[in-house]
């Protein structure tokens, strides 16, 4: 028996102690498993495995324990057979549970062994997420292993879900790389993967990384069309600018507050469902999270008298005007900071030539290639006409006789 100040090595465990409570090791060749205890007695125990990982890479000894010196924790993980410890070593935080398994039930090293070689430990990852196996008490962890084992999948799914689920799904499944999401983040993601065009666009891809989920999970209450979801699915598919997109997104998303929430997730779900093509949905994107930075307000423009120039009041209206009537991409969104800068303003021309006019200041515009209006204090930044044409000599010469006879700047 070994003695320290922190420890206690015997034949049948290895033992922690802390001023508050004790972590008692069983040993590979008694009763493995973990179990929290209180230092005053020795009978009273609960049975808790532990999350963090117990072995490193290829089933090396790495895990280094304060409490107990490494030459002891290091024996102790020596105990357990190798082939095991190679077996459960890319199960991370699951591999105590693995091993409990093995040892409890002999079969399982096959299973386990099989799941690896074809690349399916995602799908038991899943599962132990899902039901939260860390809770469960050792009967009902190793009833819980036995059913995963011997049970369809498909099945073991449904059960975990309570929902009906294809081999697609379990399909899809299988190819996350699970090791740190949530019972949350899974449930969202199953739940948007049971629409079927979403579930197709997701069968294309290779590996689904865990970014991918933790994006539909945090949008998947804001339940956006499935045209949406699968643009932002094949961005993933073809190697396109999902980081940005994620990074976009987060500013979005820690920007939306309180009593905005509601309504402006309305008008964004709206906006998204107008985009075409991946450079399309981020540009909205983009230009939602500059909205929310700016504290969820839309700069009046200059008052007008004239009906056929009509001022763009909302970030919803917008971005209608960027996608929905002219085709646009970058062009409009651009000038989404000069508008929060009060230089720059939106305006909707209504005459025989339907146009979208960026009206900005002179003296504050000086970066763009602007075109005065005579000795006006207004500059136009942009007439830009159906997507995206350039309107015609007359319609120009009629907007900057409007802009001249009835805009003021505001006192």
């Amino acid at each position: 028996m070994d003695r320290d100040l922190h420890c206690l090595s015997t034949r049948n465990a290895l033992i922690e102690k802390h001023p508050s409570h004790t972590v008692t090791y069983g040993r590979w060749s008694r009763i493995f498993g973990a179990w929290i205890g209180n230092p005053n007695t020795i009978t009273k125990t609960t049975d808790r495995l532990p999350m963090w990982p117990l072995v490193g890479k290829y089933g090396r000894t790495e895990y280094q324990n304060k409490a107990i010196p490494n030459h002891l924790f290091a024996a102790y993980i020596e105990e357990i057979p190798y082939k095991f410890r190679q077996l459960v070593a890319p199960l991370g935080r699951w591999q105590w549970v693995a091993l409990e398994a093995i040892w409890a039930i002999p079969e399982f090293a096959g299973f386990l062994e099989s799941e690896m070689k074809g690349r399916r430990n995602s799908f038991l990852e899943i599962c132990y997420t899902l039901r939260n196996v860390h809770s469960l008490d050792r009967d009902e962890r190793k009833q819980f292993n036995q059913t995963v084992m011997l049970q369809k999948r498909r099945k073991t799914l449904c059960d975990l879900t309570s929902g009906g689920h294809g081999d697609q799904m379990v399909r899809n499944l299988s190819k996350i790389d699970a090791t740190n999401l949530s019972k949350a983040q899974l449930k969202a993601f199953i739940s948007i993967l049971s629409d079927k065009k979403i579930a197709d666009q997701i069968s294309h891809l290779n590996k689904i990384p865990e970014t991918l989920v933790r994006t539909f999970a945090h949008i998947e209450p804001w339940q956006l069309d499935p045209k949406t979801l699968c643009l932002i699915a094949r961005m993933y598919q073809n190697n396109g600018p999902s980081f940005i997109f994620e990074h976009q997104l987060n500013i979005l998303y820690s920007g939306l507050m309180g009593e905005h929430d509601h309504k402006t997730i309305a008008d964004i779900k709206e906006c998204f469902a107008l985009s075409k093509d991946i450079p399309e949905l981020m540009l909205i994107l983009e230009s939602w999270g500059n909205f929310c930075e700016n504290g969820f307000s839309y700069p009046p423009p200059p008052t007008l008298a004239n009906k056929q120039l009509v001022p763009v009041t909302s970030q919803k209206a917008a971005i209608e005007e960027c996608i929905n009537e002219n085709g646009l991409r970058r062009s409009l969104i651009s000038h989404n900071n000069d508008v929060y800068d009060l230089c720059a303003y939106y305006y909707k021309w209504c005459g025989d030539e339907p146009a979208t006019v960026v009206l900005g200041m002179s003296n504050e515009c000086m970066s763009w290639d602007v075109e005065a209006i005579g000795h006006s204090e207004f500059s136009l930044l942009e007439v830009i006409g159906k997507f995206g044409s350039t309107v015609k000599q007359t319609t120009l010469d009629e907007i900057k006789r409007t802009i001249l006879k009835f805009i003021h700047r505001p006192k």
